[in-house]
């Protein structure tokens, strides 16, 4: 049941709304509005849509993107329970002061959807990093950090070996599928995918007639 909540004047600085964009910004506002008091709500990209932006053009598809977004930024975190996706606003409780909360019916996070949610390495993440500990996390069989690329990062690597894919249609495939591949397991090297993208035609129906992705993923199953 949508609320009145609070806004931080400290949400304006933080450098993860820093990296939304201005819908996004707004987005996450709603998801706090609808949220119930346990923080919780309906990731239906169609419902929310209906709720925070009735009268705007945007598509479903950007809405999916943009939560996908927050919660690579740790944000929000998405999970899923009997076919429902559902959505839960990190530090919820830190930033609203409820002093009459209302009875909550929608399921809340498991410790086995935290464990789920890829981890973001950030860029100053990525400077603390050295070579060494990076190593020494492999040698003791630590799993490793996957970090969803930018747009940007695909479109230079495509650059990078001239191929054909196309980088837009590659970032919007991985992007609305969580980053999963087609056994819905996490995507370990966004790069080996792009090289099997350029095997495979781009996407692109094959001179027979037929769909690439569903070979592509009939490919993966069989393995």
């Amino acid at each position: 049941m949508p609320r009145k909540r609070m806004i931080d004047p400290n949400f304006w600085r933080d450098e993860k709304v820093a990296q939304c964009s201005y819908m996004e910004r707004l987005l996450f506002q709603g998801l706090w509005t609808f949220a119930e008091d346990s923080g919780v709500g309906r990731a239906s990209p169609l419902l929310i849509k209906a709720d925070v932006f009735p009268y705007d053009t945007l598509r479903e598809a950007d809405i999916q993107k943009s939560l996908a977004k927050m919660e690579n930024l740790g944000m929000i975190l998405l999970y899923e329970r009997e076919g429902q996706q559902y959505y839960f606003v990190t530090n919820f409780k830190k930033h609203q002061t409820i002093n009459k909360p209302s009875q909550c019916y929608l399921p809340t996070p498991l410790p086995e959807d935290y464990r789920s949610t890829p981890v973001v390495v950030t860029s100053e993440d990525k400077e603390k990093i050295s070579k060494e500990e990076v190593k020494l996390r492999e040698e003791n069989g630590a799993p490793a950090r996957f970090s969803p690329p930018s747009l940007d990062e695909v479109k230079a690597y495509c650059r990078e070996r001239g191929n054909s894919v196309d980088p837009q249609r590659f970032y919007d495939f991985f992007t609305e599928g969580r980053w999963k591949d087609s056994k819905g397991n996490q995507v370990k090297n966004w790069k080996q995918k792009i090289i099997t993208w350029e095997t495979h035609g781009n996407g692109q129906a094959n001179s027979q007639g037929g769909n690439v992705f569903l070979e592509m993923m009939r490919e993966e199953q069989g393995r």
